[in-house]
């Protein structure tokens, strides 16, 4: 059962005891893909933070005026971009960059898919 940490003591017996169970198990970072993620003063990390520590995607520019590059280790699928109500506005497959120059400017969503993971960001359209 799951219970709640709540003081340092606690916090620090539960790493010990994640870290005991890890210990000589080989597990890297990925294997805690669906895991919420906690640092250690007690908060939950922002969705940058995630992406930060595992993801090997990343898009520019950022702002932009019209075409996004994506760098990726991974063979792109799908790059999808996404107004703020959740509205695909345009979907591009199997590139590496989406043209949207035709789109208005704004704050859009960005998904970017690979075989391996799929990241979400915030793109800004000048």
């Amino acid at each position: 059962a799951l219970s709640a940490i709540t003081s340092d003591a606690a916090l620090t017996a539960a790493a010990e005891v994640i870290s005991e169970k890890a210990s000589g198990t080989g597990a890297n970072e990925s294997e805690f893909d669906g895991w919420t993620a906690y640092d250690f003063v007690k908060k939950t990390l922002s969705f940058e933070d995630v992406l930060k520590v595992r993801s090997t995607i990343s898009f520019y520019p950022n702002p932009t005026y019209g075409v996004v590059n994506v760098d990726s280790e991974a063979r792109v699928n799908e790059i999808s971009v996404y107004a703020i109500t959740g509205q695909l506005v345009k979907k591009a497959k199997g590139v590496n960059s989406i043209n949207i120059e035709n789109v208005r400017p704004g704050i859009y969503i960005i998904e970017v898919s690979t075989d391996e993971e799929k990241v979400q960001g915030k793109l800004i359209r000048k």
